[in-house]
């Protein structure tokens, strides 16, 4: 291994955009021209057994590959080398490509091209080449460009190697992920009877203590906490802390990991609502900023776990479904808020608070008892 790696280095000055190729990119290069050769013989064997394989085996992952493989430099280096080794200008496609096939076919005893077809269907290894070819052409006509070969060639190439550890993630549960969603709309509840109800509340309980002025003061420092706590709750995410032995720290330290601390926020904005009700100008206002602080908090959590844990082409659905839900919710309070604080002024906040309390104990156990007893 290291005399073949030595003599490409020596032999082979190959240029990346301009740069040379260092020893583990051309060490990933030849990798590379393996595995193309090995994917090129697959798909041409699916096609030699009826062309309808090769369309029906295609992957569902070919489309993210895509994307994926046209990013990586070296692959397409790799291919763009293949395809000038065997694609001349003075002969035509199909017959380089059988020169391809034949070269592949000669180092693979056990795999041959030919067709395992009956013999009155059988397909030529010229025939399968022309084949082959055609489905490599975006427009069917005219000479194979280097830029259709790597196009048709990287994502394939890309998915085989690495189509593994893609499906080594975890799959998405998606009852669990859509009760995710739709606590956007529950945790939209409390914030709603808080911008609906949240002045009159203070100027009528309190009408000496405060005055319109100072409660737009007041809900903005509210809201100026939040950041912080966003702010801090960013800043300590990347950084890792001892494991302690204590039982009540390790449960804190379940409860805050994700996804637990999305119903547990939930909680204690629930139970800032209630508490608010309080008549107390003091304890009012103490409820009042906590609930902003984790107000924002919690939303934040709910868009960090939907982005994570939903599939890149299912992600944008269900964020705008989120969405949608959040100013449902908020629509709702700001009608109900006023007329509930018209029949009685705690009652808002006590019943979007319980409201908000009891969906986040029955997600939160029923979140746990997946996460800690059941396999994803």
């Amino acid at each position: 291994g290291t005399v073949v790696y030595l003599f490409l280095a020596k032999k082979s000055k190959k240029t990346l955009k301009g740069d040379e190729l260092d020893g583990n990119d051309l060490i990933r290069s030849v990798i590379y021209q393996f595995q193309a050769a090995s994917v090129i013989s697959k798909y041409s064997q699916d096609v030699a057994n009826g062309a309808e394989n090769a369309m029906s085996l295609e992957s569902q992952g070919l489309a993210n590959a895509a994307l994926k493989a046209k990013s990586d430099c070296v692959l397409n280096h790799s291919l763009c080398e293949l395809y000038r080794q065997f694609f001349s200008t003075e002969r035509d496609d199909a017959a380089c490509m059988e020169e391809l096939l034949s070269s592949i076919d000669e180092t693979r005893a056990k795999a041959s091209l030919v067709s395992k077809r009956p013999l009155s269907m059988s397909v030529g290894k010229h025939k399968l080449s022309k084949l082959v070819t055609f489905l490599m052409k975006s427009k069917g006509e005219g000479r194979l460009s280097e830029r259709e070969f790597v196009s048709f060639w990287g994502p394939r190439v890309y998915l085989s190697m690495y189509e593994a550890s893609q499906e080594a993630n975890v799959g998405v549960i998606w009852p669990y992920m859509r009760a995710v969603v739709a606590t956007q709309a529950i945790a939209a509840l409390c914030i709603g009877i808080f911008l609906s109800t949240a002045l009159i509340s203070y100027t009528q309980r309190f009408p000496e203590r405060c005055d319109a002025a100072q409660v737009g003061l007041l809900l903005g420092i509210g809201e100026g906490v939040g950041v912080l706590v966003i702010f801090t709750k960013s800043f300590l995410s990347g950084k890792k802390f001892k494991r302690s032995k204590s039982f009540v720290l390790g449960a804190l330290r379940a409860i805050i990991s994700r996804p637990l601390n999305v119903p547990f926020i939930l909680f204690v904005a629930s139970l800032s609502s209630m508490l608010f009700s309080i008549d107390n100008f003091i304890v009012a206002v103490t409820f009042q900023i906590i609930y902003s602080s984790v107000n924002d908090l919690c939303v934040s959590l709910m868009n960090e776990l939907i982005g994570t844990s939903i599939p890149p082409e299912k992600f944008k659905y269900y964020q705008g479904i989120g969405q949608w839900l959040r100013r449902l919710g908020n629509m709702v309070t700001a009608i109900l808020g006023p007329i509930f604080f018209g029949i009685d002024e705690k009652l808002p906040f006590l019943f979007f608070g319980k409201f908000g309390g009891a969906h986040a104990i029955f997600f939160g156990s029923g979140l746990g008892r997946h996460h800690f007893f059941e396999p994803v």
